[in-house]
């Protein structure tokens, strides 16, 4: 996290440091990204940058951090789950919320998508926080199976791993800088066509 220097700073002299970072965590994996590229983007010297942050990994925390504090504010704004609505349902509009959101914020869904790619060892440590997401999704799979919408043999959590590995980092990034939203969805849609035939119980 920021120095107490760093807190001290002028606003505009705060974004733009910030600014620097995320430009450059958009570009580049974390493991793969340079503090002379954001001390040079934001017109300070690397001195500076050490009074305010104690390395790239402080840095890219904070930078998470905002990210982070950003998204979960625009959730709140969009509101609950729909009352009543299944796993499938509520994992699409889940999808499309992440998706419209990283429209808006380009760069924070390039840094996002990255670090998918990335396989250094303090943002596999962070993606390990995602089991937390996984569980809360098997549990609505699980309310499902008690409500009869899904059969009982059906294991939870490697249907929500399939369907988060099916939508692979690579594709969706290239599809989302392409422009072609509805690709993505198509697919997103297919997919979860197939494993509603496998675990969905047929009402009749």
């Amino acid at each position: 996290m920021p120095k107490s220097t760093f807190d001290n700073l002028p606003t505009c002299k705060k974004e733009r440091v910030i600014s620097a970072a995320v430009d450059e965590f958009a570009k580049r994996r974390f493991s793969e990204a340079s503090i002379n590229q954001i001390v040079k983007a934001a017109g300070i010297s690397r001195g500076s940058f050490y009074q305010y942050f104690s390395g790239l990994e402080d840095i890219y925390l904070h930078v998470l951090k905002i990210i982070g504090d950003e998204k979960l504010a625009a959730i709140s704004a969009e509101g609950d789950a729909v009352r009543g609505a299944d796993f499938f349902e509520t994992y699409e509009r889940m999808f499309r919320f992440g998706l419209k959101w990283a429209q808006a914020r380009p760069k924070y869904g390039r840094i996002g998508y990255l670090m998918r790619l990335d396989d250094s060892e303090l943002v596999s440590g962070l993606k390990g926080l995602s089991d937390t997401n996984v569980a809360r999704l098997a549990g609505l799979l699980e309310e499902d199976k008690r409500n009869g919408l899904v059969k009982p043999g059906a294991d939870s959590a490697l249907v929500v791993e399939m369907l988060q590995k099916s939508l692979a980092a690579e594709e969706v990034l290239h599809l989302y800088e392409e422009g072609n939203e509805c690709s993505i969805l198509d697919r997103l849609a297919r997919i979860i066509g197939i494993l509603k035939e496998g675990i969905q119980v047929v009402q009749g």
